[in-house]
């Protein structure tokens, strides 16, 4: 009976043996485990921190932004005031240009225009010649990039352009220019 009760207990003795080897590799795996909730709980933790810290900081943030608002909102208004008195003002004064430029090619025969795609300004005139007054005479006009004038075209040509254009580049008064090519237009077909 010894016998048997050494071996049933050797038995035992085995299974717990192989129990204790589970459980402790059980124990292992669990403090692994727990050792990395432990860390997820700390980081959790640092992110609810840096939260709370940025949740309190919002209220700050929104009244700045209010304030930075308001300011801007007034500067807005106040520049947008400006341009409407400007406006208004440059309103006017094309309404008086364009009213102008009706007037002198009603009476003068006088035209502006600028071709698709070109950089010229083409020039008429009409009521020059006594023979033919609904004749167009014209020119066009350059402006380069270093600010001088030059004459793309010129019909019929006047031997004195040249001349008409030193005298822009040196006044930059394009209206003498204008008068003085319909005076030499009209020298051309006396």
């Amino acid at each position: 009976m010894r016998c048997t009760n050494v071996s049933r207990d050797a038995g035992k003795l085995s299974k717990m043996k192989g129990d204790e080897k589970k459980y402790k590799k059980l124990g292992i795996e669990l403090m692994e485990r727990l050792e990395m909730e432990k860390a997820e709980e700390y980081r959790a933790q640092h992110e609810i921190h840096l939260l709370k810290q940025q949740e309190y900081a919002i209220p700050q943030r929104v009244e700045e932004l209010r304030t930075i608002i308001e300011r801007d909102l007034q500067v807005a208004n106040k520049a947008g005031e400006e341009m409407a008195k400007s406006s208004s003002t440059a309103y006017k004064k094309l309404e008086a240009l364009r009213h102008a430029v009706e007037v002198y090619r009603e009476r003068l025969g006088l035209a502006f225009e600028t071709a698709p795609g070109s950089e010229n300004l083409k020039v008429s005139m009409k009521y020059i010649d006594p023979q033919d007054p609904e004749k167009w005479f014209t020119f066009a006009v350059h402006v380069g990039s270093d600010g001088k004038y030059s004459i793309a075209n010129c019909e019929p040509w006047v031997g004195e352009v040249d001349a008409l254009l030193i005298e822009l580049n040196k006044t930059n008064n394009f209206c003498n220019f204008v008068r003085s090519m319909r005076r030499k237009f009209k020298e051309s077909v006396q």
